[in-house]
């Protein structure tokens, strides 16, 4: 029987890291040599142990997996490398194998079997470096329990371990401890609300089932409404004090919050965001700018798609601009990246006027 296969693990979330490992240990056909948190460590953890293979997170600090494939490559060549995304992601494995990554394995698969891959990986016969990639997944059910695991993982473990926290050690905590602790799991509920919200959104974009419930709106009061919920930032709409067109006011709403939201994310904290709401006799448009650093021409189709993160540093579950595409083509309209005078991004969500 052939030795097990020596691994090392690189995960910044442990409770991920450690599931893995005993996926790997129970099945006897490895030994996991060193786990670490990002992608710098795993660079180090290579270079003194020579595992047969490394399983890299995609997204991690200091160093992400991407970005520590090529050092690995190049101090350890004899090692395989397989790195783990959240979802399917096309040119996510592209870049990975161009970079000398030997397999892109969505992380549902590497936690559910990860044996039978890795055991192809490292065989003598050096076969792994020309395996077929693995079909792409169509079925959006999956694409999303895929994404769940990755994204609800790190609210659930701050829940679960203040409030059992809390319980054990109820009669020796403060009052301000205490109320931190509420306060913290009362943001990671909320936190998973949303998440779990707009999985259900996305899903429903997707299958063109996205329910609307059409009716008269004021659509200035419908973004006044949404800017005002960025209070104290500063938020300037220009526009018409009132323009009624025939829309889903919660969706619309919705739509006009993410897209305010999205401009406070990505400029400077004392920023002015700009949102003007302009019509003619057939549309009606509203148009978000921000001061931020811009999205690039070539990638202006891309922060539409679903799972889009243009900078991981910020949070997100890169589903906001997908969704809000689905409202806007739900109502016979569209959402696009407008060309603005200076620095910054200009979005605009363009509606029927009737």
């Amino acid at each position: 029987m052939a030795p097990p296969l020596r691994i090392v693990l690189a995960d910044d979330t442990d409770d991920l890291r450690s599931l893995l490992r005993l996926s790997l240990e129970r099945s006897g056909r490895f030994t996991v040599v060193a786990e670490v948190g990002n992608g710098a460590e795993a660079v180090a953890a290579v270079q003194r142990e020579r595992p047969d293979a490394i399983v890299l997170d995609a997204t991690m600090p200091v160093l992400d997996g991407l970005q520590a494939i090529a050092p690995i490559a190049e101090c350890s060549p004899e090692t395989r490398i397989v790195l783990l995304s959240a979802v399917p992601h096309d040119r996510l494995e592209q870049s990975a194998r161009a970079r000398g990554a030997h397999a892109c394995v969505e992380k549902a698969e590497a936690f559910s079997q990860p044996g039978p891959p890795l055991v192809s990986l490292c065989s003598d016969d050096g076969s792994a470096a020309q395996a077929a990639p693995p079909a792409a997944a169509t079925d959006v059910r999956a694409e999303l329990l895929s994404f769940m695991v990755h994204e609800l993982r790190t609210p659930l473990t701050v829940i679960l371990g203040l409030s059992e926290t809390i319980e054990e050690n109820l009669d020796g905590l403060d009052r301000e401890m205490l109320v931190k602790g509420v306060g913290a799991i009362a943001r990671s509920a909320r936190l998973l609300d949303a998440l779990l919200v707009s999985f259900a959104d996305a899903r429903a974009v997707e299958s063109g089932r996205l329910q609307l419930a059409p009716q008269p709106t004021d659509l200035a009061a419908v973004v006044h409404e949404a800017a005002a919920t960025l209070q104290p930032r500063p938020v300037t709409v220009f526009g018409p004090d009132r323009l009624e067109v025939e829309v889903d006011p919660h969706r619309i709403g919705q739509a006009v919050s993410q897209l305010v939201s999205n401009a406070a994310k990505f400029s400077p904290p004392d920023a002015p965001i700009e949102v003007r709401l302009e019509a003619n006799a057939r549309h009606v448009a509203v148009a978000v700018r921000d001061e931020g650093p811009g999205i690039p021409p070539e990638r202006r189709n891309e922060v539409f798609a679903k799972f889009t993160r243009l900078d991981p540093r910020v949070p997100g579950a890169g589903l906001g601009l997908f969704i809000v595409r689905g409202i806007a083509q739900a109502h016979g309209g569209d959402v696009a990246i407008a060309d603005g005078p200076g620095p910054g991004t200009e979005v605009v969500l363009t509606l029927p006027r009737t």
